[in-house]
């Protein structure tokens, strides 16, 4: 297992020195990093104006909601990485504010979270039959919880503050999106099962609020951090 890791570590080390791509990639990071945000941000309104469709077709009070929510917090996200005028990391003050506001919104958010909860236990008779297209939302979904979590780990230690808020509401953004999948793979899978409905999403809401509020205090912290050792330099 030594050898195998130490082995890719080397194949890591001669694409880093001898890609054109990953050259290319490296001295324009600013700007595909901002392009793929961008792309990502269409992506996830799209995603996010169909959830609403669906709820204001099915009538749906608690699906309405979520993807107010989940709306909400792509547009929070795009509006951190338009306020980046030139380059990532550039003005470390000015991201570190932003890093804290994200912080402390999320904290407030957790609070409607809870709520949207509530909601969709004491409206689970809104049943929303995705028929096939629950495959796709699957897949979808999945795809941007493993991605979400993996960048929160990856950008925890990058130069850019600003960076890190926006992958922490994208993995904000994946955790709302699991819980509406599951709602829906319940209804359909599950035989209206309303008591393990109710069972599953007390428990998956409590730990996206878990979650949350950790990475939330995290950053907060660590945006803390950096001004009170700014502080101490000064």
């Amino acid at each position: 297992m030594f050898i195998f890791i130490t082995y890719l570590k080397k194949i890591n080390k001669y694409i880093k020195n001898n890609s054109r791509l990953y050259k290319l990639y490296n001295n324009n990071f600013d700007s595909v990093v901002k392009k793929s945000l961008y792309f990502a941000f269409i992506i996830n309104l799209i995603y996010g104006l169909f959830k609403l469709m669906t709820g204001i077709y099915y009538i749906s009070y608690w699906l309405i909601t979520l993807a107010i929510y989940y709306l909400l917090l792509c547009f929070m996200r795009i509006s951190i990485i338009r306020s980046v005028k030139n380059k990532f990391g550039e003005n470390l003050d000015k991201e570190y504010k932003i890093l804290k506001l994200t912080g402390i919104i999320l904290l407030f958010l957790n609070i409607i979270l809870s709520g949207i909860i509530i909601l969709i236990n004491h409206q689970n008779h809104e049943i929303v039959n995705f028929n096939n297209l629950i495959y796709i939302i699957a897949l979808y979904d999945f795809y941007l919880i493993i991605t979400a979590f993996i960048n929160v780990f990856k950008y925890s230690s990058n130069k850019s503050p600003s960076l890190l808020a926006s992958k922490c509401i994208n993995l904000t953004v994946a955790m709302i999106s699991i819980i509406s999948l599951e709602v829906a793979m319940i209804y359909q899978f599950g035989d209206n099962d309303l008591v393990f409905l109710n069972i599953m999403i007390q428990i998956s809401g409590f730990v996206v609020v878990i979650i949350n509020s950790f990475m939330a205090i995290y950053i907060i912290y660590k945006a803390n951090k950096y001004f009170k050792n700014k502080l101490v330099l000064n």
